[in-house]
């Protein structure tokens, strides 16, 4: 199988794979390209959308990082993806488009998302913290106050990632936390919990992306795993 796959290269990170297409595949080759577990799980979901992201995006990842089909890219309890041994990554997909960042790179973990870069600062204001609304006031000032909702609310999303999949597949990060500082020209931020005055840095990515003559918010965080 040929799959069209655009490749986002910034030095210091793994490779962002693109898919911009939908994937015609005919069901009862499904058995053929997905895992056993894959399949249980495909069928226990009933929204068209939620299916074809769910088999695309498993083909896919299969296709780079695991050609055997040996292993399961499944949920762990916290919802973190399970990578295989020697790999990490994030995913991500919003309106059939799908963002993968994945490498052997086992030393740190990842997170990753894609945005329409227009939600509204009535949206975003609903998620920030003190803090993080004056954040988002000084970056609106430099990108405009759609570019900056879409991408705090981008960052907050890939640092949940981020952190859930550092803390491992049986531990859960329900602690709310928040970007404390920000600089995209240095492309790193920090972190605080609310539980604790501990900060933590982290490498930022934040790009725009157009598919499909649509502006779209890319952003990753990287952290060193802390398992």
């Amino acid at each position: 199988m040929t799959l069209k796959l655009d490749i986002l290269s910034e030095k210091g990170w793994p490779k962002i794979y693109i898919v911009k297409n939908d994937l015609q595949l005919q069901d009862q080759k499904l058995h053929q390209l997905l895992h056993p577990q894959e399949l249980k799980k495909l069928s226990s979901f009933s929204h068209s959308n939620k299916i074809i992201d769910f088999q695309r995006s498993r083909i896919i990842l299969h296709k780079l990082y695991d050609h055997q089909k040996k292993h399961a890219f499944i949920n762990a309890k916290n919802g973190s993806l399970i990578w295989p041994k020697g790999y990490t990554g994030s995913l991500s997909h919003k309106d059939q488009n799908i963002i993968i960042l994945g490498g052997r790179i086992s030393k740190f973990v990842f997170g990753i998302d894609l945005e329409k870069a227009e939600i509204s600062s009535e949206i975003i204001y609903r998620v920030l913290s003190e803090k993080e609304k004056k954040i988002h006031e000084n970056l609106a000032r430099k990108v405009g106050r759609k570019y900056a909702s879409s991408i705090l609310f981008s960052l907050k999303e890939s640092c949940f990632k981020c952190f859930n999949q550092s803390l491992g597949s049986e531990k859960e990060y329900l602690n709310h936390y928040e970007i404390s500082e920000l600089n995209l020209k240095r492309n790193n931020a920090l972190v605080s919990h609310t539980d604790s005055l501990n900060k933590v840095k982290i490498k930022t990515l934040v790009r725009y992306l157009k598919l499909e003559k649509k502006v779209y918010v890319l952003t990753a965080v990287c952290r060193r795993s802390i398992i």
